[in-house]
């Protein structure tokens, strides 16, 4: 299944990644817990949008994360204020972005 994941993404994507980098899992809490586990000991911030979908930074900040909110431009996050963040990770709506259905450009 992880093969034809990555085969999917690579193609239809862009995403370029091997199986054993895709993981997969029953839900986006657990999912995202995982991810909080596996980067605790590179970071300690993270940015998310603002607005943004609330299960990113209440599950990064339940665990022990600074979640910085990011602002969103007229077609994604603001990628000027993500730089002046000195953020090294950020959690973006990768399709619609939610609460404003912006879809993020390849770009």
């Amino acid at each position: 299944m992880r093969q034809q994941i990555a085969d999917y993404g690579r193609r239809y994507r862009g995403v370029v990644c091997t199986p054993d980098q895709i993981v997969i899992g029953a839900d986006q809490f657990g999912l995202l817990s995982l991810i909080c586990l596996m980067l605790r000991p590179q970071l300690r911030r993270i940015a998310v949008e603002n607005p943004g979908y609330l299960l990113y930074a209440n599950t990064f900040r339940q665990h022990g994360y600074e979640v910085v909110p990011i602002s969103l431009a007229a077609d994604g996050i603001c990628v000027d204020e993500l730089y002046e963040s000195g953020v090294r990770l950020a959690v973006m709506s990768p399709s619609h972005q939610f609460p404003r259905g912006m879809i993020m450009p390849v770009s």
